[in-house]
Parts: C-alpha cells; sequence; structure tokens
C-alpha cells in the first residue's frame, strides 16, 4: 500500500551548451539551482554530457585550469547543498 503514495522524482530539464539535460533527483535539480550559472553548466557538461575538462575549457573559452578549479570548487558546493537539503527531511 506505501508504494502508491511514494511521491515520485519529478524530472527537471536544464539548458546547457544548447542541448538539454534531464536530471532525474529533484534533490539533486535543487542542489544544482544553488550554484552559480557558470558552475552548474561545467557540471553538467562534465557528468552528463560527458565532456572532458579540456572539452568544456574550449567551449567556455576559460583555461583548462580554471575550469578544473571551478569544477571541484562547484562539487565541494554542490555536496554542501545535498547535506542541507538531506538535513531539511
Amino acid at each position: 500500500m506505501d508504494e502508491y503514495f511514494v511521491l515520485q522524482d519529478k524530472p527537471i530539464a536544464f539548458a546547457v551548451n544548447g542541448q538539454t539535460v534531464i536530471v532525474d533527483s529533484e534533490k539533486l535539480a535543487k542542489a544544482l539551482l544553488c550554484l552559480s550559472e557558470g558552475w552548474r553548466e561545467i557540471i553538467l557538461m562534465r557528468y552528463y554530457l560527458q565532456l572532458r575538462d579540456r572539452q568544456i575549457a574550449a567551449l567556455l573559452g576559460k583555461p583548462c585550469t580554471t575550469v578544473n578549479y571551478q569544477k571541484n570548487a562547484a562539487l565541494k558546493q554542490l555536496r554542501t547543498e545535498m547535506e542541507k537539503i538531506n538535513d531539511e527531511e
């Protein structure tokens, strides 16, 4: 009976690099929205579009070291945001 009352996550669409990326987890989508647009774009390009740092750097016109730094900073903030969201439950 409980299975009928389980809330299903609603997929959230993000536009990145002219493509639509679907994030199936509402919690993750909410955390991604807490990132700056630039950081969110890097995370989506890396983990959803499967692009390497050097490919992202070329597309964004940034040095590869900058993309790597921003990716790592975004991941750190994303972890923090996910912890906040999980603590709210």
